[in-house]
């Protein structure tokens, strides 16, 4: 049973793993995890059981935890380009606002819904900064508005090209 419980535990261990690594990694883990059964049984005297592989597992660490130490840092914007991020955001309203006009130009080329979709982000975005700057938006209901924000903007996406076909479409 022990043997269950520890495949399990370093299957969800995996699930957080790109597929590249993952054999690699799992093997790893479960030659550690096996050599820290070895030993506790040795200091203890006693054969490995359940409830030893349950303490084992538990002091190694919470699997999404153990994934993330094998992940390393993630970014959006990376450590080395986020004090020259945070400048522009600062200093160069002008620039940044013709960007955003330069990328709704380029989006109206696609078609005329990704603009409305990326104004209506854009200004929905900038408001929820405000209210949550202001303080006049808990933390917590900025974030769900955010989320239904995305969840609305997916939508679109997935089914909106079909609507702005039907649109601007000319079946006449």
């Amino acid at each position: 049973m022990s043997t269950n419980l520890i495949d399990s535990y370093v299957a969800d261990i995996g699930r957080r793993l790109p597929r590249k690594t993952r054999a690699d990694i799992e093997a790893e883990i479960r030659s550690i995890l096996q050599d820290m059964l070895d030993e506790r049984s040795q200091k203890t005297s006693k054969p490995v059981d359940d409830e030893m592989t349950f303490e084992v597992l538990k002091a190694y660490g919470d699997p999404e935890k153990v994934a993330a130490t094998y992940l390393g840092d993630r970014y959006l914007i990376g450590p080395s380009l986020y004090p020259i991020f945070w400048l522009v955001l600062r200093r160069d309203r002008w620039r940044l606002l013709f960007t955003l006009l330069l990328s709704l130009a380029a989006l109206a080329l696609l078609h005329p819904i990704w603009v409305v979709i990326a104004l209506g982000i854009t200004v929905a975005t900038h408001q929820l900064a405000e209210l949550l700057r202001r303080r006049k938006m808990a933390v917590g209901h900025t974030i769900l508005l955010a989320i239904a924000i995305a969840v609305v903007t997916l939508a679109v996406g997935k089914y909106g090209h079909g609507l702005a076909h039907s649109l601007w479409s000319s079946n006449d």
